[in-house]
This record gives structure tokens, C-alpha cells and sequence, in this order.
């Protein structure tokens, strides 16, 4: 184990100087043993603008420079600390504490605040975290004027990465009993970053018989595992790509994975090693850990959990983990509740309320509770939504306390009240502003120019204490929301989240009823996302029986088309109670989308086909017209068959002669 302290050095002031000054700090490194994140920058380093740091997930460095004169994303901040091994230092350049909360640069809020000005913006975040940095004794605050180089904490490769802790070699052991083992299991190791479980996953492969198989979220994620594995490196794999095959399967940072492609490649390969960073950046080893238990106990599948605790870049007690920890909340929970009966009413609940970020930001415990229940709660929960939740100024946020500690949570942000010019811009597919993901859907791939022009409030999460599920208390934050909203004189609320039995039964439960299913699958859960609606206005009664109409048009074709299948239960619940719209003026009103606009081919082949399958329509198509069409019904996501089809270089010019033909369908109808 590295035994060295790492250093936070705080360069606060003026621009120019302190990025002048942590350019003399680091003359003495060569740039593999160091990284700098934001604007600026030493010649010889190759930066990296603001909101990349995940490229340095996976490596290890002596130092390593945030420069938040550019912006500060928190996910940077976590992963930068997470590379700096022992005796290293994390150096964060930042306005003066006076200016910083007003002077954040727009290219970090741009992700935030969706293209507002930067007085829009709320400071808790930033106050929050100057707070900390303030109260932390052992942080450095130099004179930018007075600084020396920094002394190099060693050359080479740290050696306590190259030498197992006890943790690593029992982790070892197991993947070996596991590889020789004929029955299936899967071993899942999870620890927090710098506990060398990468590592330990890497040198597991490298005592393999043979070439061992190595899948990840990408090579370079990776990296770490492939480094350690010796003279014959696994084969990397492509999750995608990734076959039916008895030999172990090796998944490394599988949280970083949607969750339904971690279950496709444990259905395909009966023995799997899986590792996750449970408080991480790349997603929730947390998350994931509690819903592979569930699902591979509903399949009588064994898992044997192992979680590394022992960190090996640094000693026991670091303290810029711990500052980082409590900065980014990365090892946030719920508050430690007693289980109570879901039949029994529970003693002590407060009702919902809406609170004030502000006020949140100032209540580390509530504020640690709040997100802890998002942490557990949702399969991808990262530091920079902390930052949202915190200073995002269309973000609100909604709990219930019981006892004075949260149960339950919710995010919700205010979407629509756009100009009917904007709305028909969205709806042809010429404008796409961020932060309106329910309206700009219903106009954009619905087809209903007027959605933008309604404003709603999308929750945007919900979580509730696993001691208190079943027990009214999401139905009860769903209702509260829904009045506060009707009483702000909004027209909906909705939600949008991966298409999922059991929580579209709650949503309709609660009146929030489907009114668009993706063409997708969602990054996050692997399943095309569903968007749900309530109405609480004339406006918004209108704008859900158009979606509904049009839901009720679109998704035999979606269902069809799906691929893979559509669960039955999901197809059940999205079909109820749908009406019996006029299929003919919706196509219509489609097709000229598509033809005189941007529309995709993928929401516009349904009403294509129907409208090539009339006689009249067809007529006066040539041969290969007629073969053109065909090939985009048959597939109109490979770019490569549609080029071929339509004569043309490139998915652009297809989609054009496409466009084109489908407006000669139209007029022939007309004739």
C-alpha cells in the first residue's frame, strides 16, 4: 500500500497567474505523469478541454490540474483526484473566493444551464465546495507569486500497485476457483476507485490458460486491466460484439454499462467476473450491485459479491479522498431507517414538500440523505448531477421527511412556454434546444408542433427509501407535484424514463398515463424510454389526446420493429386503453414532416409503408424508385443498403432522394 499523503494545492486569483503559476509547479514533469483539465496549460501538454475527464479514467498520475476558471464540472473533479497516486497532488485553479460564484465560465455552464445566460445560474454548489476547501486545514493556499516546482513523488510505476494487498490476492483466488469451476456463477467485485480491483482483474487474466476475453465500456477504460495481464493480453470484445461462449467472461467497470446489456452478456456466458466502482464516475456500482442481485436471484443464478476495501494509490486514511468524498457526496446514503410493514401507515411522515436548494445546500445532512436516495435509487447517479440539483434554475426539488430524515425525493424541471415559432422549428427538426426533452419529443418525433408551446414540469427522478417502498410515499410526492403545478397554472407533468413494467404501472396508477415510446434503446437501462403524461390544463388536455391519438398510430409499427422484441407486459401496458384516432390524417400530416422537413425515417415508416401499399399511389413509380422504397422500409437505420439503394454517397443524400420520392407518393394521392 502507498503510504504517502496527496496534496490539495488551491490556486485562487487572477487568471493569467494562476495558471502561470501551476506552470512553474509542474516544469519538472514529464506529461505522461500528469494531466491538465479546462483551458490553458503548460505548451507541452495535450489539454483537455472542459467536461473530459473521463478520458483519464484508468490511469494513474503524480499530479494533476483542474483549471475552473473554464468552468467547473464536478465529474472532473472526481476523476482527476481519482488518478493522483500517494504523494501526489491535485491542484485546482479557481477565481478569487469573492468572484468565483458569479464568474463561473460558460463553457461548464453551457451542460447546466441549457444556453441561459450565466446570471441564471444558482451558486450552491460552487458555495458549498469554497465552504469546504476553506474549513480544510491541510489544504494549500500559496501566493501565486511565490511558488517553487513541484518535487516528483518518484519515477516508474508505483510498487505497491505491482504488489497485491490481501484484498486484490483473496479477489484473485476466487476468479481462479471460478474459472475452474463447470457451473455457471458469476463473481462481482466492487470496491471505490484506487483499490486496484482493475488490477487485481488483470493479473487474474494473466495466470489464464489460454487468451483469456475482456469486455469493458471501451479499450481505454480498460486499460488498467490490460496493463497488469501480463505477456498474453486478453482479447478485447466490444460489448456489442460479444458472443455465446463457456469460457469466463471478464467485465470490467460494468457499471458503465447499460444495465439490460450487462444481462444480455450474464444470459450469454454462464461464468462472468464483473467489476464496478461503487462510488463512481462512469456510473453506480451501488445501483448496479442491488439490481443484479435481484435479477439473477429471480433466474436461481448465484453471485458471489466481493468488495475490495483496502486502497493500494494511497494509505488508509487519505485525506483528499475524504475531502473529495464529502465535496461530491460519493458515499452518500440513506438515512439509516427501521423497516416498517408496507400494509402499515408510517408514524412521523411529514408531508411533501418542496425545498429550497439553498436551504439544501447548507444541510450537509439532509443534502446527503436527499442524494443518497437518488445514489441507490437510480442506475447511473454521477457528481455532476449533484451540481444540478444544487444550482440548475429550472430544477426543484420535492421530499418527505419522517422523523426529520428523507424517505423519499424527487427532481423535477420546468420544460415548454416556447414561442409557437420555436415549436414549428422543433417540430421540423431545424431547432433543438436543451433541457425541454418532453416537448421537444412530442413536436419532434410525435409530430405535435404545439407541444412546445405548453409548460409542464418533468420529474425527472424519484427515489424512495428501500425501508418505506409500497408505501404510498412516490404516489404521494407524484400528487403534491401535480397540484403545486396545477396551482403555477402549468399544463402537465410527465416523466420520461427506460421502458419498465412495474414503473409504468406506477405512473398509471398515479394518472401519468404513455404517450410516446422511443425507436431507441436508452443508454441507461438498455430499453426504449417512455414518456408519460398527465394534464392539468385545457392546453394540456389537448396536447395528451394528440399524443395519445398519435401513440395509438405509431405503435403497432414500433412493436413490429422492435429489436429485440418488446417484453409482452410492456406491450400490454402501453396498448390499454388506447383510442381508435384517424390513422389516415395522421400519416398524412407525417409524411409531409418527413418530405417537406426533417423528420427521421425511422417515426415515418409506418405511415410510408401504408402510403406506398395504395394502388393509386404506387402507379407511377418506376422499378427502381419502387426498390429504393423497399430498401428503406426494410431498413432504415443501415446507412450502407440505403446508399446502395438510392445511388447516393452517404446516409444525407439517401435520406434527400428519399424525401423526394415520398413527396411524389403525396402529390400521386392527390391526383
Amino acid at each position: 500500500m502507498n503510504t504517502r499523503q496527496r496534496r490539495l494545492i488551491w490556486l485562487a486569483g487572477d487568471r493569467a497567474d494562476g495558471e502561470a503559476a501551476a506552470a512553474r509547479l509542474l516544469r519538472s514533469f514529464p506529461p505522461e505523469r500528469l494531466a491538465w483539465v479546462g483551458d490553458g496549460g503548460p505548451d507541452h501538454l495535450n489539454n483537455t478541454p472542459c467536461g473530459r475527464g473521463r478520458s483519464l479514467l484508468g490511469k494513474t498520475l503524480d499530479v494533476g490540474v483542474l483549471n475552473a476558471h473554464t468552468g467547473l464540472d464536478p465529474d472532473d473533479l472526481g476523476i482527476l483526484a481519482g488518478t493522483i497516486r500517494g504523494g501526489g497532488a491535485l491542484v485546482l485553479i479557481s477565481p478569487a473566493t469573492d468572484d468565483w460564484t458569479m464568474l463561473e465560465d460558460t463553457a461548464c455552464q453551457r451542460w447546466l444551464s441549457h444556453g441561459r445566460q450565466p446570471a441564471a445560474l444558482g451558486d450552491g454548489f460552487i458555495t458549498r465546495l469554497i465552504g469546504w476547501l476553506q474549513a480544510t486545514r491541510w489544504v494549500e493556499r500559496p501566493r501565486l507569486d511565490s511558488l517553487r516546482p513541484l518535487t516528483r513523488p518518484g519515477a516508474g510505476p508505483d510498487p505497491a500497485i505491482l504488489e497485491p494487498t490481501p484484498d486484490q490476492r483473496q479477489a484473485m483466488d476466487e476468479i481462479a476457483a471460478l474459472t475452474r469451476q463447470d457451473e455457471a456463477g458469476v463473481l462481482l467485485l466492487t470496491a471505490d476507485r484506487g483499490r486496484g480491483k482493475s488490477t487485481a482483474l488483470g493479473l487474474a487474466m494473466g495466470r489464464q490458460p489460454g487468451r483469456a476475453r475482456l469486455t469493458g465500456p471501451s479499450r481505454s477504460a480498460v486499460h488498467t486491466a490490460i496493463e497488469h495481464s501480463g505477456s498474453t493480453p486478453p482479447a478485447f470484445i466490444a460489448p456489442e460484439d460479444v458472443r455465446r461462449d463457456e469460457a469466463v467472461l471478464f467485465v470490467d467497470e460494468a457499471a458503465a454499462l447499460p444495465l439490460a446489456r450487462v444481462q444480455q452478456l450474464l444470459r450469454d456466458n454462464p461464468r462472468c467476473v464483473l467489476t464496478g466502482t461503487v462510488h463512481g464516475y462512469e456510473g453506480s456500482g451501488h445501483g448496479m450491485t442491488l439490481r443484479l442481485h435481484r435479477w439473477l436471484a429471480g433466474l436461481g443464478r448465484p453471485l458471489v459479491h466481493r468488495h475490495l476495501a483496502q486502497p493500494v494509490r494511497w494509505p488508509d486514511d487519505d485525506r483528499l479522498e475524504a475531502l473529495i468524498h464529502r465535496i461530491l457526496l460519493l458515499d452518500a446514503e440513506p438515512a439509516p431507517l427501521e423497516a416498517t410493514a408496507p400494509e402499515a401507515p408510517t408514524a412521523g411522515r411529514a408531508h411533501a414538500e418542496a425545498v429550497d436548494a439553498r436551504a439544501l445546500a447548507v444541510d450537509e445532512s439532509a443534502l446527503a440523505e436527499a442524494f443518497g436516495l437518488l445514489v441507490g435509487a437510480h442506475y447511473r447517479t454521477r457528481p455532476r448531477d449533484l451540481r444540478q440539483m444544487l444550482d440548475d434554475p429550472d430544477v426543484r426539488i420535492w421530499r418527505i421527511r419522517e422523523h426529520g430524515q428523507t424517505t423519499a425525493v424527487a427532481i423535477v424541471r420546468q420544460e415548454g412556454g416556447l414561442a409557437r415559432r420555436l415549436g414549428e422549428a422543433i417540430h421540423q427538426g431545424r431547432r433543438r434546444p436543451r433541457g425541454h426533452l418532453i416537448a421537444q419529443s412530442l413536436a419532434f418525433h410525435a409530430g405535435i408542433p404545439r407541444a412546445p408551446t405548453c409548460r409542464g414540469l418533468r420529474i425527472q427522478r424519484l427515489a424512495v427509501h428501500p425501508h418505506r417502498h409500497r408505501q404510498g410515499l412516490g404516489s404521494e410526492l407524484v400528487a403534491a407535484i401535480g397540484q403545486w403545478a396545477a396551482l403555477q397554472g402549468l399544463d402537465w407533468i410527465g416523466a420520461s424514463f427506460g421502458s419498465d413494467p412495474d414503473l409504468l404501472a406506477f405512473w398509471w396508477a398515479n394518472g401519468v398515463w404513455p404517450v410516446r415510446l422511443g425507436n431507441q434503446a436508452d443508454p441507461r437501462s438498455g430499453q426504449p424510454s417512455v414518456i408519460v403524461l398527465k394534464p392539468l390544463s385545457r392546453r394540456g388536455e389537448a396536447l395528451y389526446r394528440s399524443a395519445r391519438a398519435r401513440l395509438a398510430v405509431h405503435l403497432p409499427d414500433q412493436i413490429a420493429a422492435a429489436t429485440p422484441a418488446l417484453d409482452p407486459a410492456i406491450v400490454a401496458a402501453l396498448q390499454r386503453e388506447l383510442p381508435s384516432p384517424d390513422e389516415t390524417a395522421i400519416d398524412a400530416r407525417d409524411l409531409r414532416a418527413f418530405a417537406r422537413g426533417q423528420r427521421l425515417l425511422l417515426d415515418s415508416r409506418g405511415a410510408l409503408a401504408r402510403l406506398l401499399a395504395r394502388p393509386v399511389c404506387a402507379s407511377n413509380l418506376s422499378d427502381r424508385e419502387r426498390r429504393v422504397l423497399d430498401a428503406a422500409l426494410a431498413s432504415p437505420q443501415d446507412a450502407r443498403s440505403l446508399s446502395a439503394a438510392t445511388g447516393t454517397d452517404g446516409r444525407r443524400k439517401a435520406i434527400t432522394k428519399l424525401r423526394r420520392l415520398t413527396l411524389k407518393l403525396l402529390d400521386n394521392a392527390h391526383d
